[in-house]
């Protein structure tokens, strides 16, 4: 006779129903327009660096990331927050704050690196994000196409219109659908506003996005598969909008880097 618990799937599967999380899960896939310069081109006559290549940060299809979503679907799990009570975890450069861990529906779709997963209901950006007021169209920005109009400046998430505070470098304040409103992931200036070039923080309501990270793990017991357990790493973290990661080449880099796993 043996002894000690054991699964009982039905059981599980209904505490991750009654207890978990509705997110949105998008599949990932590489943006053909933007990843020209990736190892599986290196072929063709065109050289990685040649702006033909360079990346589009206003991209119709990946808007920079070098990724594009498809296939939505809802999807229900446990969502755990990754917290100080991991520091070691942190100073091993492992997790960073804002990652979560997530244990998806046992019936639920098989996520892997880089896909796109969305909370379902809004919170508050922590001390909030910074950002420079028409940025788009200043400095070797402006040399490159951009839906943005001069009253517009592009937020991380999207929003749900609710402003919790908003203050340039000067001190000065700004008043939510008075001088501005947040529309998706714009700042749209209606009223006063920041002069051109100088920073402000905004602290507003965002819908957090998390990519897959850090290759999934299949959870296995006695042979029996418990489904994965997926690491989330948030979006603005995963995709650092910067110069120095212009080119799809160095894009790739970072991918690797980020998901621990070179793809063949």
């Amino acid at each position: 006779m043996g002894f000690g618990a054991d699964w009982n799937f039905e059981y599980l599967e209904e505490f991750i129903q009654e207890r978990g999380d509705q997110v949105i899960w998008e599949t990932a896939i590489s943006c053909s327009s933007c990843r020209k310069g990736d190892a599986t081109a290196a072929f063709n006559e065109k050289n990685s660096t040649e702006m033909s290549n360079i990346r589009d940060f206003n991209c119709p299809n990946c808007h920079g990331d070098g990724f594009i979503y498809r296939n939505a679907q809802i999807v229900t799990g446990l969502l755990t927050q990754v917290n100080a009570g991991n520091r070691q975890l942190m100073e091993m450069g492992v997790v960073f704050p804002g990652d979560c861990v997530f244990s998806p529906s046992l019936r639920g779709p098989d996520m892997e690196n880089m896909d796109k997963v969305t909370l379902c209901i809004t919170d508050i950006l922590n001390e909030g994000q910074v950002v420079q007021r028409n940025a788009a169209n200043l400095s070797y920005a402006s040399l490159r196409p951009s839906t943005l109009s001069a009253q517009e400046d592009r937020l991380w998430y999207a929003g749900d219109g609710c402003v919790v505070w908003c203050e340039d470098q000067n001190n000065v304040v700004y008043t939510s659908d008075v001088d501005f409103q947040v529309v998706d992931n714009l700042v749209r200036w209606v009223g006063k506003k920041p002069a051109d070039g100088v920073y402000y923080t905004i602290k507003y309501h965002y819908y957090p996005e998390w990519i897959v990270y850090s290759t999934p793990l299949q959870r296995v017991d006695r042979g029996r598969d418990l489904k994965q357990r997926v690491m989330l790493r948030k979006k603005h973290v995963a995709f650092l909008n910067s110069t120095d990661r212009a080119t799809p080449a160095q894009r790739q880099t970072d991918q690797i880097r980020l998901t621990g796993k070179t793809r063949i």
